[in-house]
């Protein structure tokens, strides 16, 4: 553990519904991004704090999320994960009051905090400084926002002049007149277990029941942390649509980043195409034919195989804003365009 003790507490309990069809066989957290499941970069932001200490919670599809973790323990020996299999959707607040209940009947003398983390955020910044702020501060609760406009649907939470939150959503505070600036959450917050429990065991949003009553009372202070208050440049994407989804992979596959770019290979003659682990891209060369390929994906273990033979001399194929999800082997003939290929189905935007 951290110093401390910090626990991750992962929410993968949603179904996702906004995400389908892609979601209609796999639960959200474990849709690919760059080859590898969202919830995978949740656990290597954790793990980049010092943390080895996982709570999951899992609702839809849940066996699989059992599975994934399964996997996990036989490649990272150094990680305590428990899974907590809710047999209701419990939301934010439920969900969590129910991961902190599990962790502390198993740790009852522990201090810890718990950073709490959405497993479909999906974000390139490091969680150092964070945690530092939070401690600092010595906070009893810090959550993690993008300075942004009021018209801006993810804006939700308003800070005073000091950075202390004084009012979510419609959740208002004794303070809220102070408000000066209004920031989106982005899936991340730092939580100590005088919030923690506050929560009560229903169905909840986390942000209307337990800030609801530290708002209400006045009596403790919610930091919010800005991570662009430096003139930072940070990378968030909500993965909610599959045009959202295929927008993330047109940005990460035009723009490198040491964050995503893992364990993946590019071909020089086409630099916005990424190959994940054991993937292959095969072209079936015909002389004269032009072949433009740009921001496309191939998954672990994935093949995707060019067949140029029925093209005339001097035609173009082009294929862009691809993604294929691991182990599938899709063959192509002729212009493709936003699609993505999973699990033997194909979804064209």
């Amino acid at each position: 553990m951290t110093p401390k003790g910090f626990v991750g507490f992962i929410l993968a309990a949603g179904e996702g519904t906004r995400l389908r069809p892609l979601t209609q066989n796999k639960p959200k957290p474990l849709v690919e991004v760059l080859g590898k499941p969202l919830i995978h970069y949740s656990f290597e932001a954790l793990r980049e704090i010092g943390v080895r200490t996982f709570v999951v919670n899992a609702f839809y599809l849940a066996d699989q999320i059992a599975a994934y973790l399964q996997w996990r323990k036989t490649q990272y020996f150094d990680e305590e994960i428990e899974l907590i299999q809710e047999s209701q959707l419990l939301g934010t607040g439920g969900g969590v009051y129910g991961m902190y209940q599990s962790y502390l009947k198993r740790h009852p003398y522990t201090d810890f905090d718990a950073i709490v983390l959405n497993a479909d955020a999906l974000f390139d910044f490091k969680l150092t400084a964070l945690l530092q702020h939070h401690i600092q501060k010595k906070s009893l609760a810090t959550l993690t926002l993008k300075k942004s406009n009021i018209s801006d649907p993810f804006a939700r939470v308003h800070c005073d002049a000091h950075g202390k939150v004084v009012r979510i959503a419609e959740v208002e505070g004794k303070r809220t007149q102070d408000a000066q600036d209004v920031y989106a959450y982005l899936g991340i917050q730092i939580i100590s277990r005088e919030i923690l429990s506050r929560l009560k065991p229903d169905f909840s949003d986390i942000f209307r029941t337990a800030y609801r009553d530290v708002l209400a009372d006045d009596c403790f202070d919610i930091e919010g942390y800005d991570l662009t208050q430096n003139q930072q440049e940070i990378l968030w994407f909500d993965v909610g649509t599959p045009k959202d989804y295929l927008d993330a992979h047109l940005y990460l596959t035009s723009h490198p980043n040491q964050s995503f770019n893992q364990n993946i290979s590019i071909d020089p003659e086409y630099p916005t195409v990424i190959q994940c682990t054991n993937a292959q891209l095969l072209i079936k060369n015909n002389p004269g034919i032009i072949v433009k390929l740009e921001n496309i994906c191939i998954g672990e273990g994935a093949i995707l195989e060019i067949d140029l033979s029925s093209l005339a001399p001097n035609q173009c194929l082009e294929l862009r804003n691809i993604v294929i999800w691991a182990q599938e082997h899709i063959k192509i003939n002729h212009p493709q365009y936003q699609t993505i290929y999973y699990q033997g189905t194909i979804y064209k935007l």
